[in-house]
């Protein structure tokens, strides 16, 4: 087991499993077509994003942008877990190939450590931004994502100066 330390930035296994879970929360609430797809292959558990959130997507990127991706994510000023707004954009991008070839679970797993290295940091990094405040600025929020995911209270969101 791991062991959840603040120096070291490893989680728990309960930890991640809550993360995997807010993941599913997003992705459903952004796209429901690839989420009902990942549900019909059996994968709406997100297993295949584990390493992703685990290991702060250090073989994602290539090792240059991984430092800029860790800086991102350590300074950003959101009140909220980032990581889940990087994996989201990040699934969003491939979601026509992973729909388009029905893939399952293994499939797909396969698909996404294979993307390891390919990905293109700063466009990853415009599309979580724009995602994030695309879904902070919307009226009716389900209540895990309001609350769970951007911690937001009852405070409207033109007073948390957009």
């Amino acid at each position: 087991a791991v062991v959840s330390t603040q120096s070291t930035g490893t989680m728990d296994q309960k930890r991640i499993q809550e993360k995997l879970s807010e993941l599913s929360s997003l992705v459903y609430y952004c796209d429901s077509e690839l989420y009902n797809h990942l549900e019909r292959e059996d994968s709406s558990n997100f297993f295949f994003c584990f390493r992703w959130l685990l290991i702060n997507f250090k073989r994602e990127f290539k090792p240059s942008e991984v430092y800029e991706l860790w800086e991102v994510l350590w300074t950003c000023p959101y009140d909220t877990d980032y990581s889940l707004f990087i994996a989201t954009a990040m699934l969003l991008q491939e979601r026509d190939t992973i729909i388009s070839r029905q893939m399952n679970f293994s499939d797909i797993l396969r698909y996404i450590n294979d993307l390891s290295g390919t990905l293109d940091l700063h466009t990853i990094l415009g599309h979580a931004e724009a995602l994030f405040h695309q879904i902070r600025s919307q009226e009716d929020l389900p209540f895990n994502i309001r609350a769970n995911i951007l911690h937001l209270s009852d405070t409207p969101y033109s007073s948390l100066g957009k």
